[in-house]
């Protein structure tokens, strides 16, 4: 049977996100002294959404039941360059994974926050399906 990744965050809602099951759930917080609303950085998470999954995907090859959420936090900085990913918390248990991910989002180019860099935590759901 083949297996299908589901991967939900905030971005997008009903039938927008990152693939098959995917809703909106995920909590996302900004800070920092500039500014960039919460529909641009989703904007911008859309623009990797195939990198992220493949992610999770490269993890299913070694663990078919590998599930879960991770929160990453990164800083945007006035460029719209990210730098500093870092897994604050994860349940999926696969450093690759979490590896994979981080290194994702610190290749992504978001929109310029206005006054300053800014921090995203951002919570990202992870789940298989079979097909």
């Amino acid at each position: 049977m083949r297996q299908a990744a589901a991967v939900a965050s905030a971005v997008g809602g009903s039938g927008a996100g990152f693939g098959k099951g995917f809703g909106s759930g995920g909590a996302t917080s900004v800070s920092g002294p500039g500014k960039l609303s919460t529909d641009a950085i989703n904007a911008g998470l859309k623009k990797i959404e195939d990198k992220l999954r493949f992610c999770y995907e490269k993890g299913l090859l070694s663990n078919p039941n590998l599930s879960g959420s991770v929160k990453i936090e990164w800083t945007i900085q006035p460029s719209g360059t990210v730098n500093g990913a870092k897994i604050i918390n994860s349940q999926i248990n696969n450093p690759g994974v979490n590896s994979c991910l981080t290194g994702v989002i610190n290749a992504a180019k978001f929109d310029s926050p206005q006054g300053g860099a800014v921090t995203v935590d951002k919570v990202f759901s992870f789940s298989s399906s079979a097909m």
